[in-house]
């Protein structure tokens, strides 16, 4: 299955839909129609057959902040919804991505599942960078985890052979924080990074995103909506929840990315939302959601992926948009 084919790798849905409709706790998940989907997403007739006969097709949606890059996408997908579940609940999607250079899922909670967290000789600049950090938009940290990536900085002389373990045991240890910070409170765990300005909150960007989605989820997932605004204390027993550390090469550069994926499967139906709560640059934060619904003989996936970022908010943000949002579509 090739990664064009299957786009179920990324995630949450920030369309507004059905607001106000009063969820009722433990429901079991309803999913839409089709037909319900295209309407609420903003495909023509013309659209839905378009993506019928197996075209992918772009919507547009309205958006709520000047720092978002929006992408809806439906999609036809011959695999099944079998095969799309056990995909996603075994983390096999993570990958899929092309600029993938590595990734683990978090499976024992100890700084050991990190291990892998490294920068290589080949990277010798992005390292010279770190070194170098303040509080700029070179890189997502928070005024504290600056300062001790500093602190490593200031003890090391020209041409040290230990440098690049040295960064590598400060990432570590910053990406082991976050993910025990996110896994003890969730978004009330989330450091603010530090731009050299006001704050910057990926935990109030996600919080748009939840406020968003919430009649839709309440709706026809409530047990997702549950387990994802709530976390950790949101659980159910037919969702998957885990969170995995990637390595992908961002505008050029690597950056290490922190994963939430939640799952939720049926007989007729997927439902993956991934949220991006930690990056290391360039975006601040990312949701997803990846709704996978029987068509006749295929499958057809619809998306909806937002980012965060406060690279295209300003004077040019309608040219910086238009750009980054392309680039969204074919995430």
């Amino acid at each position: 299955m090739s990664a064009g084919r299957f786009r179920l790798a990324v995630a949450v849905i920030a369309v507004q839909l059905l607001q106000g409709v009063t969820e009722v706790p433990g429901a079991p998940a309803m999913p839409p129609s089709i037909d319900e989907l295209f309407q609420h997403l903003g495909y023509s007739e013309t659209d839905k057959q378009r993506i019928l006969d197996g075209q992918i097709i772009s919507a547009d949606v309205e958006r709520s902040r000047d720092d978002q890059l929006l992408a809806v996408v439906a999609l036809p997908n011959k695999t099944s919804i079998s095969e799309l579940a056990a995909t996603l609940q075994n983390g096999s999607n993570i990958p899929l991505n092309a600029a993938t250079l590595d990734w683990g899922e978090v499976t024992t909670g100890t700084k050991e599942d990190f291990a892998r967290v490294v920068y290589n000789d080949a990277e010798k600049e992005e390292v010279d960078k770190l070194l170098r950090v303040k509080a700029d938009d070179s890189f997502n940290f928070s005024t504290s985890e600056i300062t001790s990536i500093r602190e490593v900085a200031k003890d090391l002389k020209v041409g040290d052979p230990n440098t690049i373990e040295l960064v590598n045991a400060a990432y570590r240890e910053t990406l082991f924080e976050r993910y025990l910070a996110y896994k003890g409170r969730g978004l009330d765990g989330m450091k603010p990074y530090d731009h050299g300005g006001a704050p910057l909150s990926p935990a109030k960007q996600l919080r748009t995103v939840e406020a968003q989605s919430r009649g839709f989820l309440a709706t026809y997932f409530p047990g997702l909506r549950q387990a994802v605004e709530e976390f950790p204390l949101g659980r159910a027993p037919d969702i998957v929840s885990k969170i995995y550390w990637v390595k992908r090469v961002v505008e050029g550069r690597p950056a290490f990315i922190l994963i939430h994926q939640v799952i939720q499967v049926g007989e007729d139906f997927v439902l993956s939302i991934q949220r991006q709560f930690y990056v290391g640059h360039t975006y601040e934060s990312l949701q997803v959601i990846d709704l996978a619904l029987p068509a006749g003989d295929r499958v057809l996936v619809f998306s909806v992926n937002r980012v965060f970022t406060e690279q295209i908010a300003g004077f040019f943000s309608g040219v910086a948009r238009l750009v980054g949002q392309s680039r969204t579509k074919g995430t």
